[in-house]
């Protein structure tokens, strides 16, 4: 199926972007940005039955969005009665990721991340404007674990159960094994079940000068987390990145999406993209996805 899943990915490339195609036991997920869906809902045709279907004018929706950034931030959630049986609220930084993570089926995204982490009543007026009676959130940060917590006893006309995600990789792969079928509670335990299977890794800068390993770091230089520890120093970020990803990836790994953020440039995103194909492309599956956050040049999610 592996090969399967990579013809398919090829085919989605060459008409669209923003590809994520994820192998689930025996089903196929896919999600693109495309101006041809009829293209895409075929070839899906060919590789077996469409379960469900989705389909989207991206353009339209983005013609009701604020120009600029103080507009944007000065939005506010509406209210809404719980009328779905399900809803979703993330964290993210960044219009890209904010974008990807309603691409997945998210209802509302709230900004924040690391170094920038949302409070208690951001979340809880996010979970108040989700039109459902089960809200699971995913607060996609360690940090913020907490403040999504402390939403639960203060919704009192839907159920809040926090997805305990710690990055944004982790935050994606839980939205991909959503399973409508089951109940809430059964999903909160299939979604934090997978969590185990992503790696994250991520390109920043030293936020200060300190030691590390014997090695003196200064403020600014470039520096590679692999799922939480600082294991790489180096002077350019796309160096750093393949560093990382030879230590990440293994014979066992399917995926790597890899997400760039505000700071780094299309050119430098691409070079990282193919430097990437070049060395693991043989046997996994790599989607580049522009995700404009901020802090993090880099964040490499390895499945």
């Amino acid at each position: 199926i592996e090969t399967e899943i990579g013809e398919l990915r090829s085919y989605l490339e060459s008409i669209g972007d923003c590809v994520v195609v994820v192998n689930d036991d025996e089903i196929i997920k896919v999600h693109v940005h495309t101006e041809q869906p009829g293209n895409a809902l075929s070839k899906g045709l060919e590789f077996g039955q469409l379960l469900t279907v989705k389909v989207e004018n991206m353009k339209e929706q983005h013609k009701n969005v604020k120009s600029t950034k103080k507009k944007a931030e000065e939005e506010k959630f509406v209210p809404a009665e719980p009328e779905n049986d399900f809803g979703f609220v993330a964290v993210a930084a960044g219009n890209g990721l904010k974008d990807l993570f309603k691409d997945l089926g998210c209802d509302n995204v709230v900004s924040g991340g690391q170094s920038m982490n949302p409070s208690t009543d951001d979340i809880y007026e996010a979970i108040m404007a989700t039109p459902a009676k089960n809200v699971l959130v995913l607060p996609n940060n360690k940090n913020i674990i907490l403040a999504a917590e402390q939403t639960i006893p203060m919704v009192k006309d839907r159920n809040v159960i926090i997805v305990p995600t710690r990055t944004i990789p982790q935050g994606m792969t839980a939205m991909l094994n959503f399973d409508p079928e089951i109940s809430a509670e059964s999903n909160a335990q299939l979604m934090t079940d997978a969590l185990a299977s992503v790696g994250t890794g991520l390109v920043t800068f030293a936020a200060r000068s300190s030691e590390f390993g014997g090695k003196k770091i200064k403020e600014g230089d470039i520096i590679a987390l692999e799922n939480g520890k600082l294991t790489i120093t180096e002077k350019s970020t796309v160096k750093a990145l393949v560093k990382l990803a030879k230590n990440m990836v293994s014979r066992d790994t399917s995926f790597i999406t890899l997400i760039y953020g505000e700071d780094v440039t299309e050119e430098e995103a691409e070079k990282a993209y193919e430097e990437l194909r070049e060395k693991f492309g043989s046997k996994t599956d790599i989607t580049l996805v522009k995700g404009d956050q901020p802090v993090y040049y880099f964040i490499l999610s390895v499945e």
